[in-house]
């Protein structure tokens, strides 16, 4: 476990369980940095005591995008944020359009309960949540209203999900995509998570002290309380497959064509 508050986009004043963090202050490929105080990304709400909205509440916020399901946000819904228009629109989707309940019990259930059976039960569960998480990627309807609304100006903005990590970090990839941040630097942010959420990995580890000397078990937990590094290159690596390069990704999944990237880029860096 490391000291989180040295960590680029420590905000103080929340429980490192939280996951609160913003995306300021990571470099460009052009060598500017992104603005600090524009970009928020964190856990449900609805876990934040009194004292850490009243935080929350001095960012100034203008728009918060809740990625979690109907169900997720039924049984704890996000309080008011004065001053911010909220909105909910589930970052996971099936192939029915069905909203999916992504929250780390939901990945421990399907990580128990692959949807594919073979004769290599680890491989298939890596592949199997693999899967989902790079699905997220492309066609996300949640995506692409958080950058609709990057692009409108209507900033600062906070995004999250349940625990902030996999439908969330998986946004904070294509924004510091957008910006021209670069792969290593968009992973290591990725995998902050497990840093933020070091506590809540070992309790859950803790929990079942003989379960978690098998490696699928141990396996299972992380991915569930925090995320895979391979998880999270695959996303990347199916972008690629797809589109050849980042840049035909934006474009095709967002509109943004090299003049409208431009733009992003000169608003949210400095």
């Amino acid at each position: 476990m490391i000291d989180v508050c040295v960590t680029k986009g420590y905000v103080p004043g929340f429980r490192r369980e939280l996951n609160v963090r913003e995306l300021g202050g990571y470099e460009a490929a052009d060598g500017r940095r992104v603005k600090r105080g524009i970009f928020f990304r964190t856990a449900a709400l609805g876990d934040f005591n009194e004292e850490e909205l009243e935080r929350l509440g001095g960012l100034g916020l203008r728009y918060v995008l809740d990625l979690r399901s109907a169900e997720e946000a039924g049984e704890l819904p996000d309080p008011e944020i004065c001053g911010a228009e909220q909105a909910r629109i589930s970052g996971c989707m099936d192939a029915d359009g069905n909203e999916v309940n992504l929250s780390p019990s939901a990945i421990l259930n399907l990580l128990g309960n692959p949807r594919r059976k073979d004769d290599d039960p680890e491989e298939d569960i890596v592949s199997a949540v693999a899967e989902v998480y790079s699905s997220l990627a492309f066609d996300n309807v949640a995506y692409r209203e958080l950058m609709a609304q990057l692009e409108k100006g209507c900033t600062p903005l906070l995004f999250h999900c349940t625990a902030g990590k996999d439908r969330t970090g998986i946004a904070a990839m294509v924004i510091l995509m957008a910006l021209g941040v670069d792969e290593r630097t968009i992973i290591a942010d990725y995998l902050l998570t497990n840093e933020y959420r070091y506590e809540a990995i070992e309790r859950k580890l803790a929990e079942h002290p003989f379960l978690s000397r098998i490696d699928l078990f141990e396996l299972a937990v992380r991915a569930g309380e925090g995320v895979v590094e391979d998880f999270g290159r695959r996303v990347l690596d199916e972008i690629r497959q797809e589109y050849g390069t980042f840049e035909v990704y934006l474009d095709r999944e967002f509109g943004l064509t090299g003049e409208r990237l431009k733009a992003l880029r000169d608003r949210y860096l400095e």
